[in-house]
Parts: structure tokens; sequence; C-alpha cells
């Protein structure tokens, strides 16, 4: 065994937990409050087609070991290729969602209850007016059992909507949507 390879076996074990915790970090802070627009979601698929036809021939002409010489051997690097693709443009996606600046509002909605499991967090589900959607919004701060409105104080941008804050009450507010600025 070679002198240096304890040294090099601890730098691999620290970029992978070090990569673990940051995909975890990424998923609570960023993932969980995020949310794209429709039209964003669609543009970013058809990109994400639209650029795997070039990294495909760019891998099958510079990539090294054997070239893909089948039908099933090239649609394999393609769907290998797309689900890479995908994976970090939604990650790159939503990350940019999160930090783009916007106007702050506050809406408040009628909700209903729904359990965290192996796809989701336990928290609410409301209709989302600017999304067109429903979304959910996890681990709301209040009694989530007691009243079904939920005062939600959101940032949005033209990629879509970062939850900021959400708390249910035991006030009434009628369903609306206001500008932050307008409540000083």
């Amino acid at each position: 065994m070679k002198s240096n390879s304890y040294s090099k076996v601890f730098l691999v074990v620290a970029t992978v937990l070090g990569s673990i915790l940051l995909f975890i970090l990424w998923q609570v802070e960023v993932n969980d409050t995020s949310f794209i627009r429709n039209s964003v979601w669609k543009t970013m698929i058809a990109v994400i087609f639209f650029i795997s036809f070039p990294a495909l021939f760019s891998i099958k002409r510079w990539g090294k070991g054997t070239k893909p010489q089948s039908i099933l051997d090239n649609l394999k690097l393609y769907a290998g290729l797309l689900l890479f693709l995908s994976f970090f443009g939604y990650m790159l996606l939503i990350t940019l969602v999160k930090f783009f600046p916007g106007p702050v509002t506050i809406i408040t909605a009628q909700y209903h209850h729904v359990t965290g499991g192996g796809k989701g967090c336990s928290g609410v589900q409301i209709f989302e007016p600017e999304l067109l959607r429903s979304i959910n919004v996890c681990r709301p701060s209040g009694n989530r059992f007691r009243n079904n409105t939920i005062k939600i104080t959101k940032r949005s941008n033209i990629l879509g909507i970062v939850v900021l804050s959400a708390s249910t009450s035991l006030t009434v507010y009628p369903v609306s949507v206001f500008p932050l600025e307008t409540q000083n």
C-alpha cells in the first residue's frame, strides 16, 4: 500500500459526505420553499431536449472508451444524458428561483392539511393564484389542525415564487392578495 493512500481515501470520503450534506441542506432550504412557474418549467424541458442532441454527438465523438455501436447503446446514452441534464437543470433553476430578487407580498388562503411521506413534507396545501396550481407549504407555524386559513409571505420573480414564511392564525382573514408595501 502506498504511503499517501490514506490521505486519498480520507479526501474521497470527506468529499462524498460533504456532497450528501449539501444535497440535504439544498433539499430543505431551497427545494421545499421554491416553486417554478409552468412556463419556465416547459422552457427548461425544451432547452434540455435542444442541448441533448449536440451533447450526445460530442460525447460520441470525443468520449474515451468504446463508442456506442448499436441503436440500443445510443438510446441508453441519450436517456442517461437526458436524466443527467434534467437533474442538474432542475437544481440550477430552483436555486435561481430562490436567489433572484422580486417583490414581497402577503396572501391569505384556505388550505387543507397534507401528511408527509417519502415524496414530500408535512404541511398544508393551498391554491397559489400566481402559479395557477396547488402547492405544498412545508412546516407552517401555528396549529394547522385547528383553522383552515393561512397567511403566507412570499417573494415572486420571473422564474417562480419563494415562500418566505407561513403561519396559521385563529382570526379568519378574507382570502386576498395584497402587496407588502401597503401593509405599513
